[in-house]
This record gives C-alpha cells, sequence and structure tokens, in this order.
C-alpha cells in the first residue's frame, strides 16, 4: 500500500468518510443523467417488478458502467481491498421542499428487521463502504448530504420510532417526501461538539464520496427551487454474508415494503471472490 492508499485509509477509518473526488466531469454526467431519467426513474425494477430506485444497477447498465468508472474503484480497492462485491445501491432524491433526511447510521442494517442484512466475522473492522455520486449538483440549499466525523466508533444512546409506513407509490419518489428517515425516526444523542462538527458534503455533478455507513448522517431540508439527485452503491468484502437469512424464503420486509430476493445477488465489483458465502449474479447486459 502506497502513501496516498493509506491516508485515504486512514481517513476514512478516523472520519468515517473522505471526498469528494471527481468521478467524470459535469459534461460526462449531463448525459449519464439523461440516459438515467430516459431509461430509469420510472421504468419498473426487472428484479423486484415496481418502479423503485432500489438496486437498479442489477438491471440498468448505464447505473453499473457508472459505479464501475475506474476513478471510484481505485479508491474503494484502496481502503477494503481488491476483492468487492456490490449488494445493495440506491437512488436519493429531494424536490424542492422536501424535508431533511434525519441522523441515521447503520452498522449491519438490522433497523426493522428480525435478523442482521450484513453478517461480516467482524463487525468491528471495516467491512463495507458507501459510495454516493451527486447526479444534480448538491448544496447546503438542496440538501446536501450531511456527516458528523468520527460518529462511526462510538456508540449512543437512540431509540427509533415508525412515523409512517413507505408504500410503493412512495417508492416511485424514493421516499423524498417521508418525514424523518423515510418515513422512520431515530433520536440520537448528540452533543454540541457533534453538532459543531458537522461537514456539508457539497457535490458538483459528477463527484462522489465515500463513507462508512456507520457514521452518522443526513441532509437538511430542500430550500431550494431545484431538485437534488444522488446515487449511492455498497460494496462489501466476499467474507461478509448478504440477506443470508434471507434468501431462502426468497424475500425481506423493510422499511414497510417486501421485497422479492429470487433475482437479487451481489455482483462481482473487482477481483476475486474465494469465500462462496454469497448468492452472485452478473451485471446486466444492456
Amino acid at each position: 500500500m502506497n502513501t496516498l492508499e493509506s491516508q485515504l485509509a486512514s481517513e476514512v477509518r478516523t472520519r468515517g468518510f473522505a471526498g469528494p473526488f471527481p468521478a467524470c466531469t459535469p459534461e460526462e454526467m449531463q448525459e449519464i443523467r439523461s440516459e438515467i431519467e430516459r431509461d430509469v426513474l420510472d421504468s419498473p425494477s426487472k428484479i423486484y417488478g415496481f418502479p423503485i430506485g432500489r438496486d437498479r444497477h442489477l438491471d440498468c447498465r448505464v447505473i453499473w458502467d457508472l459505479f464501475t468508472l475506474p476513478t471510484i474503484a481505485s479508491r474503494l480497492t484502496e481502503i477494503l481491498g481488491p476483492d468487492l462485491l456490490v449488494w445493495r445501491s440506491g437512488f436519493f432524491y429531494k424536490p424542492p421542499g422536501a424535508p431533511e433526511t434525519a441522523w441515521h447510521k447503520a452498522a449491519v442494517f438490522t433497523d426493522f428487521t428480525d435478523h442482521p442484512i450484513l453478517e461480516p466475522p467482524d463487525s468491528t473492522g471495516l467491512y463495507c463502504l458507501t459510495a454516493w455520486m451527486a447526479i444534480d449538483e448538491a448544496t447546503i440549499e438542496n440538501g446536501c448530504v450531511q456527516l458528523i466525523p468520527g460518529t462511526q466508533n462510538i456508540k449512543m444512546k437512540t431509540s427509533q420510532q415508525e412515523v409512517s409506513m413507505q408504500s410503493k407509490e412512495d417508492e416511485r419518489e424514493f421516499g423524498a417526501k417521508k418525514e424523518g428517515f423515510f418515513g422512520y425516526q431515530f433520536n440520537y444523542d448528540l452533543t454540541e461538539e457533534h453538532m459543531r462538527s458537522v461537514v456539508n458534503m457539497e457535490c458538483k455533478p459528477g463527484e462522489f464520496f465515500i463513507f462508512d455507513q456507520r457514521t452518522v448522517h443526513g441532509s437538511p431540508p430542500n430550500n431550494s427551487s431545484k431538485r437534488r439527485l444522488g446515487i449511492n452503491f455498497r460494496v462489501i468484502t466476499p467474507d461478509v454474508k448478504a440477506y443470508a437469512h434471507f434468501l431462502p424464503e426468497g424475500k425481506i420486509e423493510h422499511y414497510g415494503n417486501v421485497y422479492d430476493l429470487t433475482k437479487w445477488g451481489c455482483v462481482q465489483y473487482t477481483g476475486e471472490d474465494r469465500f462462496g458465502l454469497n448468492k452472485i449474479v452478473a451485471p446486466p447486459e444492456n
């Protein structure tokens, strides 16, 4: 590992995130945005059977090609190593007037499920990373992502409550109009020092940042006249099991919806899978 790799990995392990970095130019993102708007946003998912922003890397080649840009892949492998799987992705849409997204974090994704979605061999280590990309410009005015440095490594008093169930109709707007966190509320015991350290992750179209999902993050309301559309994807090392408890039944109930997992699978992102713990599917052809 060279100095740059060491610094990048150290930054993510210490702060919980790094970036923004350029994935592509704003002009290149403009072309990608047009294709996404034309072919993806309102189209039914071939995986889940209805229009949804979840896991479109499994059925839309433009999304997979975006995720696998070398500028993104090289940084993820610098941090987690050469062998990575993509297990999850999603759009994040904030139209003008959309409310704030409440502070939240996740480790093995046990919120509102009876069993962990991820099963790492060591839950205290770094086993999952999220790359978040700006399709539109993301500013503090239109609700860019905010992160609190260092909160991935501390335990805080928290409570959670259901605000409102999310429906398939809500999924068409990716939960953007739900209060709290997509219809749920997490109440963390955040201090004044935490709030003073908040980082506003403003990004130009085509920029991305990387973060540990255990880092407390959220976003303010969209007080502008412009929408904010972003997309993220999550990678794991192959020794982490994804959806292992749920695959035998072929479904998972999460955030108020039931998702059919019969066509879902991890996709080899980089390197190889020497463990064979996960269901693996091929990336989309078109």
